[in-house]
């Protein structure tokens, strides 16, 4: 045997070791309940699963959707020691921001957007702003826009206004008085 083979061979083990330490997978399942998310990964072959931990940054969490590719990270080239460094979904990730800008979404559509311009845009079909003491919304002008109602409530006292008129009520008024309505539902 010549000593080029016998290298060969010798560092083999150790080829294989690097080629296996950094791979794409794609995520099968998520367990969200213990310190670190629990991953279950199709790594090479579609029919083997293989279970990592996630590191995530610290003040974000989410739970991604089966399917999502996955970058993985085999510890010391470790195949039983995985480790997930990023998950992203081609599925439903925005596409065309512009540089600088930055995107919080998810699957259906909701999203907080950073713009370019230094516009914070916020979509979602209910939005709920909560302040244990107080709750501001401050500008130069404040704007307020609804398509069908809008309402203020102070301690059971406030005012609704629907596109053709404007209520005023108090909480226990009596019935058949002017103000005497149903408050908005606010949570």
């Amino acid at each position: 045997m010549d000593m080029l083979a016998a290298l060969s061979d010798l560092m083999r083990p150790l080829r294989n070791r690097v080629a296996l330490m950094i791979s794409r997978a794609v995520l099968a399942g998520l367990n969200d309940g213990a310190g670190l998310q629990v991953v279950q990964l199709k790594v090479r072959d579609p029919e083997d699963l293989h279970a990592g931990e996630r590191f995530q940054n610290y003040g974000l969490t989410s739970v991604p959707l089966a399917g999502a590719d996955v970058l993985v990270v085999a510890i010391g080239g470790i195949t039983s020691h995985l480790a997930v460094a990023a998950i992203d979904d081609r599925r439903y990730r925005p596409k065309n921001l512009k540089a600088g800008e930055v995107m919080l979404y998810d699957h259906l559509g909701k999203f907080i957007k950073l713009a370019e311009d230094g516009t914070l845009h916020i979509k979602a079909p209910k939005i709920i702003i909560e302040g244990d003491e107080t709750a501001e919304l401050r500008g130069g002008k404040a704007r307020v826009h609804s398509e069908t109602e809008t309402a203020i409530d102070c301690a059971g006292h406030g005012e609704k206004w629907l596109p053709t008129k404007k209520d005023t009520w108090t909480i226990g008024a009596v019935a058949g008085s002017s103000n005497a309505i149903n408050p908005p539902e606010i949570p």
